[in-house]
């Protein structure tokens, strides 16, 4: 699984390597979850390797949350 996320936008053309925005390289196994905050412009993914991001949509700012057992 590719660890990689790439972040679009909404209505970028259907050739993904142009219209990317972003990519996070922060997760070090496949990613399986995502979520995005609408009007708050935040989102979380969700790794196999147990890392969950936090990444803010107009800085790109990112903060690993601790892993849970």
């Amino acid at each position: 699984m590719n660890p990689e996320v790439y972040i679009h936008d909404e209505d970028a053309p259907e050739d993904a390597k142009s219209s990317c925005r972003y990519i996070m390289k922060q997760h070090k196994d496949g990613c399986n979850s995502v979520s995005v905050r609408i009007g708050h412009e935040v989102l979380a993914t969700g790794s196999e390797d147990g890392s969950t991001i936090i990444t803010n949509l107009i800085s790109y700012r990112h903060e690993v949350l601790p892993h849970h057992s």
